[in-house]
């Protein structure tokens, strides 16, 4: 059975092509500031480092004082 003229093989093949296109889209800057010499805390997929701010549980200036602390004496 055919959807839009292709069959379901080729929808998974498109559907897993979308994917990995987003995927790298979210990551493609992951390691910029490193790439530049500048230390940075580990991002995670799709929040990057903000994922206690989104989620709710930690305040923005809590977590912007944490990384602040945690970054003052690396370059």
């Amino acid at each position: 059975m055919a959807f839009l003229g292709l069959d379901l093989g080729s929808w998974i093949l498109v559907l897993l092509g979308l994917a990995l296109y987003v995927y790298f889209f979210l990551t493609r800057n992951y390691g910029k500031w490193e790439k530049k010499g500048l230390s940075s805390v580990p991002p995670t997929f799709f929040f990057g480092n903000n994922k206690s701010i989104y989620t709710g549980s930690e305040h923005m200036n809590t977590f912007h004082r944490r990384y602040y602390k945690q970054m003052k004496d690396k370059k």
